[in-house]
């Protein structure tokens, strides 16, 4: 999947890009290298301070889970898993019967059925079962 550290080094990656477009063709390869290497080392210093200072908040907002009661563990625990069930439960429902959903209903619930289906198998497992291709060639 596609995760903050990936974002990060893309993120370098375009800055090196750019550095090749906006510097000067006479500049020497040697400096042209260390000036590309250092705008993109800031650029993902800059990223990885925004990713901490949002996890920063996220812990101060909602609080450390080892500072929470074990009711609120649990129930921050099930989300996900409800989350789940509920929306693969309403997919299988409107198969199975499709009189119970519209057919712009049933348009909602494949998207949110794909995300939980990466979330659980990640997005390189369904990319080679071949379930992603099925879902374009029905739209």
């Amino acid at each position: 999947m596609f995760g903050v550290d990936d974002a990060i080094a893309a993120v370098g990656n375009i800055v090196g890009k750019a550095m090749d477009h906006w510097l000067p063709k006479s500049m020497d390869e040697k400096d042209r290298e260390e000036l590309k290497l250092k705008a993109s080392m800031w650029a993902m210093e800059q990223g990885l301070k925004e990713d901490q200072g949002f996890r920063d908040f996220i812990v101060k907002y909602e609080g450390a889970a080892k500072d929470a009661g074990p009711l609120i563990t649990f129930i921050r625990g099930m989300i996900r898993p409800a989350i789940t069930v509920a929306i693969t439960a309403a997919y299988i429902r409107g198969w199975l019967k499709p009189e119970v959903f519209t057919v712009e209903q049933m348009v909602v619930l494949k998207p949110a059925l794909l995300v939980v289906l990466i979330f659980w198998f990640g997005d390189k497992a369904l990319q080679r079962s071949g379930l992603l291709d099925v879902f374009k060639r029905k739209e």
